[in-house]
């Protein structure tokens, strides 16, 4: 989820390994090549799932081992959560799946700091078990 530490740990794996990391945002935003917005509620996440999974295989097809750095939910538009489609991750073809948790007031603290924003704290805890 937002505020696990998703991007030190692969940035700490693509540095040690030399193994490329890429946003599952910033695939999904150059593919509509429009900005990522700070903002983690998405509009359409099924949608943005197909552009992923095409971003994916016109971007990265030519990568051997990359680490995708991406969520199983997301929040929607009226702040509620929502399930990533299965299909997504069978059109992604991974080897792999690494699931990163924290004690949901640690997520807290890293969203207040990073983005300015208080979540509540029961939302993140159900996020998190999503």
């Amino acid at each position: 989820m937002h505020g696990v530490s998703k991007t030190m740990f692969c940035k700490n794996i693509e540095s040690r390994f030399k193994i490329e990391d890429f946003s599952v945002s910033n695939l999904i935003a150059r593919e509509k090549t429009e900005e990522h917005l700070r903002n983690k509620r998405v509009e359409n996440i099924v949608g943005n799932q197909d552009i992923l999974v095409k971003a994916i295989n016109k971007y990265l097809k030519n990568e051997n081992t990359y680490l995708i750095d991406g969520h199983f939910c997301l929040l929607n538009k009226d702040n509620e959560i929502t399930k990533i489609p299965y299909s997504t991750f069978e059109g992604i073809c991974h080897s792999a799946i690494i699931v990163l948790v924290d004690e949901p007031e640690n997520i807290y603290t890293r969203l207040s700091l990073r983005d300015s924003v208080k979540h509540d704290l029961a939302l993140l805890r159900s996020f998190q078990e999503q």
